[in-house]
């Protein structure tokens, strides 16, 4: 089942989420301190406005247990959402497009159609609110995701190099 994140969920959204980022939340917490780290990624998860805000964020719900979690949201929202982190996150998407920041799933739950699922929600999501395409950034050394977002209908639109690390843009048109 998908549904909304709630706080409640933190537990098993934090470890999901550094699935998904990996270095970057020490990029984000401006250390490399596991403790501070692991600080800053609640903060970030409580606070209603950022990017990776429990509201940005659908997860997947099996057998009663959190095993996946997506975080979308307008890219006309961003400006929004960084106003209190500007010093932290970079410019990752455009104003044109519903943005797909993270997906993860737990690694027992993998190989099941559970990411499909949530990529289709998303989409859903995005017609909601008027949006002609959807966007991600998957980095370009990861050929195993890049193919996956190439099923599912992603188009690699250019690259962007984001906190360091080269990254491809790909969007795909929705109807």
């Amino acid at each position: 089942m998908i549904r909304k994140a709630k706080l409640q969920d933190i537990n098993s959204c934090i470890p999901l989420i550094k699935m998904a980022l990996g270095d970057i939340i020490y990029l984000l917490s401006k250390s490399n301190d596991k403790y501070t780290t692991e600080k800053k990624l609640t903060q970030l998860y409580n606070d209603t406005q950022n990017r990776i805000s429990h509201k940005n964020m659908l997860v997947y719900e099996q057998d009663s247990k959190v095993v996946a979690m997506m975080i979308s949201y307008k890219g006309s929202d961003v400006k929004w959402l960084d106003m209190n982190y500007s010093d932290i996150y970079e410019c990752e998407c455009n104003d044109d497009e519903y943005y797909i920041d993270a997906i993860a799933v737990n690694e027992k739950f993998q190989s099941q159609g559970i990411a499909t699922k949530l990529f289709k929600y998303a989409e859903i999501l995005a017609k909601e609110k008027n949006e002609r395409k959807i966007a991600l950034l998957v980095e370009t050394l990861k050929q195993k995701n890049i193919q996956l977002y190439k099923k599912l209908g992603f188009k690699i639109d250019g690259e962007r190099n984001i906190y360091n690390l080269k990254f491809y843009h790909m969007i795909k048109e929705i109807k």
